[in-house]
């Protein structure tokens, strides 16, 4: 694509054709051209060498350059002409314009200037863009058609689906007609610094907001049609997204009717929108209320004293019905905004008293939030109030990055549209550690290019308002900060929500739609660790900027990264599990998952060496597992600051109590020696040669010549990283005999292969180990736990029964 100047889309014209040759050119061009869309400082720059001869009338709707091609000037004619003589002629009426005069004159003026002023001495060919019109080659003056060539210097409708090689294709007639040599790149830059001497390829985001302003946030022809169709049908419902333009709307269909003499109330649900309409209709005589106002007004009437917090729940209704009976207020015209925030029962009251005059309803389905009661839904308000509905589809007033988001958050059963460009700044969506922080750097960010703090809003959970929130605004004069269910229907330049990751995903879908020209979503790192993703946070996930905080938060809290402090050696030379001996808690960590055959690694550190073992399993990583000799069962441990040790040690869940300082960890006797660790490191590299034994047979040997529980951990750890398999979920807490009986029989059956028989006599003959008798167990103990491992397999449906004593590898079939 094309580099454009503006980037962000079109400049503000009041020209409807010029936005869409913009879009064309910018798809159709390569990005080797720059277009530059409206010079409108040429004028003075012309008068500035003292050319008033030839200084430009108006604006050069596109200036195209190119480094090969040269430079070429466009004027945009966007009505519907007829040709007389040299002078285009509007149908519509309206004096000629001598479009070929103005276009001629623009480029050399600009030509003209480039050489006085930069020494660029360069001619600039030019063309003429009808879009709406159709004239073939022997209608055109001979200034825009090469009779000897048969080269147009005219693009109209038939051109556009090809626009932009129709420009090259002018491009290259003018380089070949002005006897052109190459601008070249340099040259090139050179024009486009003149002609924009403010251009860094982005602009600030104050001039975005000014932007965005004038060309989105104004009533549009199509909005003002709207208004038409319900004042034609003498009432209406009007729905759709937020940013479709109803609020718009709705202002449009009051002002008219009280300039036609009509006495209208309006309604809405929101004080800060209530507000914002009231200024809106200044000098008409529409009255503004939000419901709860105008039943106050009412119980005003009445003389009654103030209400209480019941009041505006059951009783601000029967005030209003009251008031009205005893002195009606007069109104001819209801229109109300929010409609869906208000109760069924409001509404039907409302239908009834103004039964047989016009009433006219603004809605957002989309805009309910979890908390509010009873909201009026579009099928019952079409029910009550008997009204036909009109659904709007085209957002305007978001970004449209932000309009995609909420496309892809809460998708919709009609097809919504964007006519804005996609600039993905627009909207941020960042994973923070420290919101507080960012929130700072954003807002000194934006002030620093222009952006007013009056053009910020601050948005938060709808619960609570955090005190740093509060702190930051007062700091900051004239910076703004609502509750997200405060500023529903309203809009703000800049909206930052803070401490995203506590809102819904209704409060977002709100909070991101206030957003006029920028949305930023800052979210919490500690908070989206733990949370399970909403549809918003999917979209946060899913970036690899947010996964990489989420994953540095994730590894800080883990307990492998808190307990660096307490001095880790890792032994690196051994690899079947990751192990690490801590010199000031003076036991081992091992890292490794749940079910795993490397938990036998903890039984033998354990009950062999007579060392602490903490294991740290990586389903759960905030979590220890504390295991001690002589304890049957471990015991669950957090890293918690110790006052004593001054630092962070493990404690028991309950009593919360430090292992250090309860002299069950870091006892002097237990220190590691280098004997121990070239033990291990043996062990594990004949544990190792288990993953390349071609069988069965040759497994079993090596795991004799191993300790137990690591001959059976080999024997497992292979059969799970090398076979696929899993072993069966829930290994058993009883003894570790018992575990390593279940780990031997699962991993028999998987290395026998599919369909063979397994035999109890022979799996017990296998696998009965010469340290078993060390350790006082005899041969039929061991006979009674591989039977018992057995029974556990079948009962998990991993090997079927043949006879008893007698097991088939897989489920049965029966």
């Amino acid at each position: 694509m094309a580099r454009m100047i503006p980037t962000f889309g079109p400049a503000a014209t009041e020209s409807p054709a010029e936005p869409t040759i913009y879009h064309l050119l910018k798809k159709q061009l390569g990005d080797d051209f720059v277009v530059i869309h409206s010079l409108p400082w040429l004028s003075a720059a012309a008068k500035e060498i003292g050319m008033a001869w030839s200084a430009p009338t108006g604006e050069i709707d596109f200036l195209i350059l190119h480094a090969e091609l040269g430079i070429l000037a466009i004027e945009i004619k966007g009505g519907r002409y007829r040709i007389e003589g040299a002078a285009f002629v509007p149908i519509a009426g309206g004096a000629p314009l001598f479009v070929l005069n103005q276009v001629r004159r623009n480029a050399h003026g600009v030509a003209h200037w480039l050489g006085g002023k930069g020494a660029i001495r360069w001619p600039i060919g030019y063309a003429v863009s009808l879009p709406r019109n159709v004239f073939p080659d022997e209608a055109l003056p001979p200034g825009l058609f090469d009779s000897v060539s048969g080269q147009r210097i005219v693009f109209d409708m038939r051109d556009l689906p090809d626009l932009g090689a129709k420009v090259i294709e002018v491009m290259s007639y003018w380089k070949s007609a002005l006897r052109l040599g190459t601008l070249g790149n340099a040259r090139m830059t050179d024009v486009v610094e003149m002609l924009c001497p403010q251009f860094d390829g982005t602009p600030n985001w104050a001039h975005r907001i000014q932007y965005d302003g004038k060309f989105w946030l104004r009533l549009t022809e199509e909005q003002s049609a709207v208004a038409d169709r319900v004042l034609n049908a003498h009432g209406g419902i009007v729905t759709g997204w937020p940013g479709t333009g109803k609020t718009l709307v709705g202002i449009e269909v009051a002002r008219r009717l009280s300039a036609a003499g009509e006495r209208v109330l309006f309604l809405t649900f929101n004080a800060l929108l209530c507000d914002h309409l009231r200024v809106q209709l200044t000098g008409t005589k529409c009255q503004v209320f939000t419901w709860h106002k105008l039943c106050s007004f009412a119980r005003d009437l009445m003389g009654r004293p103030s209400a209480d917090s019941d009041w505006f729940e059951k009783e601000c209704l029967d005030d209003l019905k009251l008031a009205i009976g005893l002195a009606p207020l007069g109104f001819d015209v209801l229109v109300v905004d929010e409609a869906q925030a208000l109760r069924p029962t409001w509404w039907r009251f409302l239908c009834d008293w103004f039964s047989g005059k016009a009433v006219f309803a603004f809605c957002d389905e989309t805009q309910v939030f979890p908390f509010e009661k009873e909201t009026t839904s579009l099928a019952l308000l079409i029910e009550l109030s008997g009204l036909k509905s009109l659904q709007l589809s085209v957002v305007l007033r978001m970004p449209r990055a932000v309009t995609e988001r909420l496309v892809h958050a809460m998708p919709s059963q009609i097809q919504i549209s964007s006519p804005r460009q996609v600039d993905s700044d627009s909207l941020r969506e960042l994973v923070v550690a420290d919101w507080e922080k960012v929130l700072s750097e954003i807002v000194a960010g934006l002030v620093r290019q222009g952006v007013k703090h009056s053009e910020i809003m601050i948005l938060s959970k709808n619960s609570y308002v955090s005190a740093a929130i509060v702190d930051f605004v007062e700091a900051n004069e004239e910076l703004r900060h609502s509750l997200v269910s405060r500023f529903r229907g309203m809009e703000a330049a800049i909206v930052i929500v803070v401490e995203a990751h506590q809102l819904s995903d209704a409060e977002l879908f709100s909070a991101y739609s206030r957003a006029t020209t920028a949305c930023f979503a800052l979210y919490s790192a500690d908070s989206l660790a733990d949370y399970s993703a909403s549809k918003f946070q999917a979209a946060v996930f899913s970036s690899p900027t947010n996964q990489e905080v989420l994953q540095e938060v994730r590894t800080r809290r883990s307990i492998a990264y808190r307990l660096s402090d307490h001095e880790m050696v890792e032994i690196e030379e051994i690899k079947t599990i990751a192990l690490t001996w801590s010199r000031t808690l003076k036991a081992w960590v091992v890292r490794l998952s749940k079910e795993s055959p490397a938990e036998l690694w903890i039984d033998y550190i354990k009950e062999v060496m007579r060392r602490p073992v903490l294991a740290l399993y990586a389903e759960d990583p905030e979590f220890l597992s504390v295991a001690l000799p002589g304890k049957i069962y471990d015991r669950s441990a957090r890293l918690v600051e110790c006052n004593q040790c001054e630092k962070m040690t493990p404690h028991y869940l309950a009593p919360n109590a430090c292992l250090i300082c309860s002299d069950l960890l870091g006892r002097e006797e237990r220190e590691l020696s280098r004997g121990d660790v070239r033990r291990l490191v043996a062990f594990d590299r004949k544990m190792t040669e288990v993953s390349s034994s071609p069988n069965l047979d040759e497994s079993l040997s090596i795991y004799h010549q191993l300790p137990f529980l690591l001959g059976a951990a080999a024997i497992g750890i292979h059969v799970c990283q090398n076979g696929g398999a899993k072993l069966p979920p829930s290994l058993p807490d009883r003894s570790s005999i018992y575990r390593a009986a279940v780990i031997l029989a699962y991993s028999y059956a998987q290395l026998s292969g599919p369909s063979s028989q397994l035999s109890l006599t022979r799996l017990v003959d296998s696998t009965w180990h010469w340290e078993l008798k060390e350790l006082g167990l005899q041969r039929d103990a061991w006979h009674k736990h591989v039977a018992n491992a057995l029974s556990r397999l079948y009962q998990r449906g991993v090997i079927t029964k043949v006879e008893k004593g007698v097991y088939r590898i897989g489920v049965d079939e029966k």
